[in-house]
C-alpha cells in the first residue's frame, strides 16, 4: 500500500536484471527517497531501490496505486 501520496512512474530500466525491468510505463509505490535513489515497493512485496534517472515521482494524492 502507498502512503505518501506519491508513485514512482518508470520511464525505463537501465539494467534487465532490475526487479522493474517488466514494469517501464507503470507506477509503483514511492516510500522515500535516499542515497541510492528512490525506496519502493515490489509486486512481491519486498522493498527496493529504483534507479533516479529511471524513474520520476508522481503526485497521485487520492488515486489508487498499484497492488
Amino acid at each position: 500500500m502507498n502512503t505518501t501520496g506519491k508513485t514512482l512512474l518508470i520511464k525505463k530500466c537501465s539494467d534487465p536484471q532490475y526487479w522493474y525491468a517488466d514494469l517501464v510505463g507503470t507506477h509503483v509505490p514511492f516510500i522515500r527517497e535516499d542515497a541510492f535513489g528512490y525506496v519502493s515497493r515490489e509486486p512481491a512485496g519486498y522493498t527496493n531501490f529504483v534507479r533516479r534517472d529511471d524513474a520520476v515521482i508522481q503526485n497521485n494524492e487520492g488515486a489508487a496505486c498499484c497492488n
